[in-house]
């Protein structure tokens, strides 16, 4: 099975959505009570990650993923 996303949009993707969840934790860490904490990190974890998906994709629609992509490979090909 062969998917579709490249490697730098899949880093894009992680650089950004990694930070969002981390938010998402701290900011259900405060509410008084546990339901509360529980939604509010929800909400803020599912809107941060959609806001990161939808930035990665932009980038990689304006960025020369494609060569970005070859100049990965090829890195990673010499370092070994």
């Amino acid at each position: 099975m062969q998917l579709d996303t490249s490697i730098s949009q899949t880093v894009l993707t992680t650089v950004f959505a990694l930070p969002a969840l981390a938010l998402a934790c701290w900011v259900a860490r405060y509410p008084r009570k546990t339901s509360m904490g529980i939604l509010a990190g929800v909400v803020v974890a599912v809107a941060l990650v959609n806001l990161a998906s939808g930035i990665a994709a932009f980038l990689g629609y304006i960025l020369p993923i494609g060569q970005m992509d070859y100049w990965l490979t090829t890195l990673i090909g010499n370092a070994g």
